[in-house]
């Protein structure tokens, strides 16, 4: 375990942090650093904080102690398809983000994220009859619309089949080399953790209980 200390070219320092809900400790006193560049995998038993920690690195959760140090925007990409309109297309829900998100700097970015992603001739396709695959890419795709250097990933390939588990892990691995994102993902599957990081965190109780090199 790493205890906080900051590895080569740390992207995000985690001290201290704590969050309580309901008088139950959720995140207990974690020290964590995220590297640039790296792709490192969050895992451990039901209940363990992993999706709360990623809330509160992402910005949607504040702690109740401790602070997280980022140099980088992130994107948070997780498994809720009411974030979406199920009346609208892939492009009209991305067109929405875009919007909410106020970018106006670069107009083209739906079109690249949707060639990158492909997901060209689901453009016109209402989101409610998507399969859970192409939902989960169009997650990766909001995600992608405000450039982030950090991409924080809840669940790659829950209720995803085999063959479009295997897309998004070329992805992933395609996101980190070519465009350079640093991927902070929480997975329980063993073969994804093995084959796509770098880096595994276990946590258990709002805890960090070990961290493992590969």
């Amino acid at each position: 375990m790493n205890n906080g200390k900051l590895g080569p070219d740390p992207l995000v320092k985690i001290e201290n942090l704590t969050k309580e809900f309901n008088n139950k400790i959720v995140i207990d006193n974690i020290n964590l650093t995220i590297e640039k560049n790296t792709i490192t995998a969050l895992t451990g038993p039901n209940g363990a904080g992993k999706t709360t920690l990623l809330k509160i690195i992402s910005g949607l959760i504040i702690p109740d102690r401790g602070k997280v140090e980022l140099k980088t925007k992130t994107g948070l990409v997780y498994n809720s398809e009411t974030s979406f309109y199920n009346q609208l297309t892939v492009k009209q829900n991305l067109v929405f983000w875009y919007k909410l998100y106020n970018r106006h700097n670069n107009k083209n970015i739906i079109n690249e994220i949707i060639e990158k992603l492909e997901l060209k001739e689901f453009t016109d396709i209402k989101f409610e009859v998507l399969s859970s695959g192409i939902k989960q890419k169009l997650s990766i795709a909001r995600a992608l619309l405000s450039e982030p250097g950090l991409l924080l990933i809840d669940e790659l390939t829950r209720s995803v089949d085999f063959i479009s588990s295997e897309k998004l892990h070329n992805l992933i691995v395609e996101l980190n080399k070519e465009k350079n994102i640093t991927v902070f993902f929480v997975s329980h599957n063993k073969e994804e953790i093995e084959k796509l990081s770098n880096k595994i965190v276990y946590i258990d109780k709002g805890r960090i209980i070990k961290e493992e090199i590969k």
